[in-house]
Parts: structure tokens; sequence; C-alpha cells
């Protein structure tokens, strides 16, 4: 079949610039190139019209030039991007297939993803830029992990919010024990080569953070490493969004894929620092992916912000996006989108977006996902208000102390206070991670301090009290509230909750900011979601600290046992202690003495 790309100076000439398709010609030829493609524009300086050298546009290009003839000087570049548009939808197509069987994926003993999450890395992999959208509980980080298994994508980086950092850590050392991470805490880059093996032990060692003092020796065997090492990079990058302005390029040295956490926090665009760093990450990397379970909602100025971070040029200028796809064209606020669904639709076509909710892979919807998720807090303000806990541990400690038995729980209510009040700022955050993405939060907390602090803290989000303080009408009302629209956050005091009923039918998401020492209290917790009525999966977040009274009484639930179900989407079961009851506040009492003075 001719295809019309034959010699002749009396055709329009299509020749590659930059990334960039310029055609210049035939007045008729180039107004049905307009009319046709609707990325195309045309200069006011000489006529030409312009279209991105994107896969997809060189395809049409192609198919465009078998009808009217066109005279193209990179010939070669034009098929070789069409047929890559081709191959990777007829490989994304049978991916996305029924009953596929994706590649064997290693993971730690007694860990495997999920086929659907195999399809999500598998998709991925083929497409190189994917927007994952899938429903929340559905383990979306499992299925960023399966692709990372891939030698290809790495190095990787993953960029998200501050307080996803050492969840991040947690789950890849779990799941796939074998990759190396490296967490970035400076907003000044430093050398990507950041990893040294001790000659001594093998151990691998983080040269950045876990080499101390003017002598650098390995934590693990004491042996001095010399300077003149040879370091590597890590095998995942990890850093928050209000680090990334200042290290794309550092980044790129040795990256190839980047993941977006929570992609939705690009949604603000040119006019944010950290969207003009993303979209600079992009540009450099082979893979890119962006996840959120509501990464836009019909604002076409989102869409559009998020797409080009993961996409850049997939939908043309901002100005081309809007008049294709939205109410108005406006440069200075997002516009609506015309059609949501058809919009949404397109995505999922051209492969650039993949969502799936539980009711769609069958999976059950009234369960609830565990999720344990270490955070950073506050050590100074834990420090302030632990004051005199160093004393009730002493007290507590001795058995012949005729005061004891008031050292204990005296001690154990201001050190898990203390806990509480220190992780405040987490957990608000935390909390506002969902509130983002539209859901409703159901909030638990113990101590009046930590409440009133959260309330503070959330105060724009309207949030609504039920706990021990109110009387049955205040606590009436604030059900009312909260199930009617009128607040976005349901703040519980941990062991008020019994008999309640009505919020499963708003909200699918509870976050613990507060632990408790009994599992059944925590059943009665999340059961005031995930109960009958509840019509989508329920998802329950452990706000865990690595000091203060978090890591004994967690060994008491065994939530670290638990938080499998969480990212596997298995049923919630009660958990095996680890500790024994009697000796738990013990066990506190000496590890705060312990850490007294490394907090």
């Amino acid at each position: 079949m001719s295809t019309g790309l034959t010699s002749g100076s009396n055709k329009p000439l299509c020749r590659l610039v930059g990334k960039e398709w310029v055609v210049s010609g035939d007045p008729y030829v180039l107004t049905r190139l307009l009319s046709i493609f609707p990325l195309a524009s045309r200069s006011k300086q000489d006529e030409s019209v312009y279209l991105p050298a994107t896969p997809e546009q060189s395809r049409d290009l192609l198919w465009f030039a078998q009808r009217y003839p066109l005279r193209v000087e990179h010939e070669n570049h034009l098929r070789k991007q069409a047929a890559l548009y081709v191959l990777r939808h007829s490989k994304a197509d049978r991916i996305l297939s029924e009953g596929y069987q994706g590649r064997s994926v290693q993971f730690a003993r007694g860990k495997s993803p999920r086929p659907y999450q195999i399809v999500a890395a598998d998709l991925w992999r083929s497409v190189g830029s994917l927007l994952l959208g899938d429903d929340l509980g559905l383990g979306k980080t499992i299925s960023a992990i399966t692709a990372l298994t891939d030698e290809n994508l790495r190095p990787a980086v993953v960029v998200c919010p501050s307080h996803l950092v050492i969840q991040w850590r947690d789950v890849i050392a779990q799941f796939t024990p074998e990759l190396t991470s490296h967490i970035i805490r400076d907003t000044m880059p430093y050398s990507p080569y950041v990893l040294v093996d001790c000659r001594h032990c093998g151990a691998t060692i983080d040269r950045v953070y876990q080499l101390g003092g003017r002598k650098k020796r390995c934590p693990v065997c004491q042996t001095e490493i010399p300077l003149a090492v040879c370091p590597r990079p890590a095998d995942v990058y990890l850093l928050s969004y209000s680090k990334l302005q200042q290290w794309p390029d550092n980044l790129a040295k040795v990256c190839r894929s980047v993941v977006y956490d929570e992609v939705h926090g690009l949604r603000g665009g040119s006019r944010t620092e950290r969207w003009k760093a993303a979209r600079r990450l992009s540009q450099k990397m082979d893979y890119r992916m962006g996840m959120s379970a509501t990464p836009f909602a019909n604002l076409g100025g989102e869409a559009f912000n998020v797409l080009e971070c993961l996409m850049p040029g997939f939908l043309g200028t901002e100005e081309q996006f809007q008049t294709n796809w939205c109410t108005s064209v406006s440069l200075t606020k997002a516009p609506p989108l015309r059609d949501p669904d058809a919009f949404g639709n397109y995505l999922k076509e051209q492969k650039a977006m993949l969502r799936r909710t539980a009711v769609e892979l069958g999976l059950p919807v009234h369960d609830c996902s565990i999720h344990y998720r270490t955070v950073e807090a506050d050590a100074k303000l834990f420090n302030d208000a632990t004051t005199k806990a160093e004393e009730l541990a002493r007290a507590l400690l001795q058995d012949v102390s005729s005061n004891r038995g008031a050292a204990t729980m005296e001690f154990d209510s201001m050190l898990r206070q203390a806990t509480g009040l220190a992780k405040v700022d987490a957990v608000a955050s935390m909390v506002r991670e969902f509130t983002d993405q539209g859901e409703k939060v159901v909030l638990f907390a113990w101590h009046q301090r930590v409440h009133d602090l959260l309330m503070e803290k959330l105060s724009d989000l309207l949030p609504v009290r039920y706990t021990g303080s109110e009387t049955k009408e205040q606590k009436a009302a604030s059900v009312n509230k909260f199930v009617t629209g009128g607040s976005k956050v349901f703040l519980m005091s941990l062991r008020a909750g019994e008999g309640l009923d009505g919020l499963q039918f708003v909200s699918c998401t509870a976050v613990v900011a507060e632990l408790d020492w009994t599992w059944a209290v925590v059943k009665q917790n999340v059961g005031r979601i995930a109960r009958s009525g509840q019509t989508r999966p329920c998802n329950a977040y452990f706000a865990v600290t690595e000091f203060g009274s978090d890591p004994i009484v967690s060994q008491v639930l065994g939530i670290k046992k638990d938080q499998l179900n969480g990212f596997l989407g298995e049923k919630m079961t009660g958990p095996q202690r680890s500790i024994d009851d009697a000796n738990a506040i013990k066990l506190m009492a000496k590890s705060f003495l312990r850490s007294r003075s490394t907090v």
C-alpha cells in the first residue's frame, strides 16, 4: 500500500524538530491536518503546523500520509514511533485480557503480589507511563514494588507525602528485602552513590547516614571503612514532595523510573515548585507512574497538571487540552471537564490510566484491611511531656515499692499521652491525605489533650467529637453532622464507639492516632465502618512511632504481623500477642529508661 511518503519537491514537507513534527507546504493539506489532529497547532510566523512527536501522534501521522502525500525527512523515526505505539498497545491488550498470566515475581517467603497487582505492574512496564487509580485498599504500593523487581526499572525514585516515606521503606524491606533503599532527608542534593559494602562482614551500609564520626565504621562489625571505597547507587530512593525541588538532576544521573505516590499532590501545576520539579524529573525518566485513588476531580486543569507530569506532551498544550476536553479555556483557573466519563474512557483506551474497584475484581467489600504506618514524631514534644516519667518508671520497676500500682497507671497514661501528642502533626497530615481524596475519616484517639490538638490542627475540616465528654444530645448531633455532610472528620474516643451505627454509610477509612492495649477495643473501633451496610473496602490506618509507648503496645497487639493483611487485602483477624500483658508495662518502662538519653 502506498503511504505517500515519497520524494517530490511539490509535496508538503514533514520534518522532526526537537520533540515535534513540523509540517509545511500545501495550505489544503495543512488545513486537513489541523481539522483531524486535536493536538496540532499552527505557527503564527511561518504558517507551519506543529504536532507532538509522540508514538500515538506518529501512528496517526503515518495514517494521514496514506491519504495526503507528505515528504518526510525522518521517515525511519516516524515508522519506528508508529510501530512502537502498535507494539505497546497490542502488548497492553494482552496484559489486560482475561486469564493473563504475568511474569513470575520474587517476593520474600510467604508473600506474593495478587494477580491484579501483577497486571498493573506489567502494564506499567509495557507502556512506560501510567496513572494507577485503583480504589483505596487495593495495594497500589505493592503493584509499584512488583514492577520495581524488574531490574530494567532500577534504580528508581519514589516521591510521596512526608508521612509515607518511612512506610515505603518498611514495605520494600518486608516484601523485597533484596532491594536496597535510601531515604533522602536533605533538601540540598548530594551524590546518589550512597551505598558501600563492608569488606569484612559484607553488610550493605548507607554511607550518608549510617556511617558516623570522623572514622567511618561499619555499624555491624565496627570495622573501619576506607574513605576511598567506591560507593554504588541504591535500588530505590525515597523522598517527600517537599524535598524534591533541587533533586531532579542528581537523581537523573542514576535513576530510570519514578513513582509519584498520592500523585494528586501535583494538581497545583506550574504555579507550584513541586510540580515544576516533578515535571523536570519525569522528563529524564524512562518509566513514570502516578498513584492515587482520586488523582483529580472534574477540573480539567487538575487532570492536565497530573498527566503532564506523568506523560509530557500526551495531552498537547494546556490550551489544546482545554479546547478539546473542557467547558472553557482559561489559563488562570481550572475549568471543569466537558464529559468526565469520556475523558476517563479515553485515558483507559490509550492505556494511560488503569483503575479497578474491589467489586470489579470480585473482592469482598466488608472486610477491613489493617495498615501499619510508621510516622515521624516530634521528639522534643515527647521529651517535654515526659519530664516526670523517669521517676515513675523506676518506681514501678521496684517490686517492693508501696506505690508501684499507682506508678504503673500514671506512667502508662503519661507515656501514651506523650506519644500521642508527639504524633499529632503526622496524624493530621495522614488524615488530610484521605480527605484530599474526597474521603470522610473516622479518627480515633484516647487522651483529651490529643483530642484538643487534633481538633485544632484539623479545624478547617470542621471535625466533630464523639468522646466521653459530650452529652447524648451532643453525640447525636455530631453523628448527624458527619453523616449529612457537615464534617469531614469524626473524632472518636478509643472506647466510646460501642453500639454506634451509621458511620459506615459515609466512611470507609479509619485512622487510629493512639493505640489501645486491648485488641477487642481495636475491633470495636474498626467495626464502626466495617459493618453491615458498608459498600466499599474498609481500611484502618494505625499511626505508630518508633519510640515512646508504641513499640511495646504494637507488639502486644501484633499490629506488625497484621500489616500483611492490610497490604494484601485479606480479612482482618485478631493478632497473636507476642508479649504477655503482665510484663508489657515493665518492658515499656525499661525501654523508656534505655532510650531516654537518645530520644
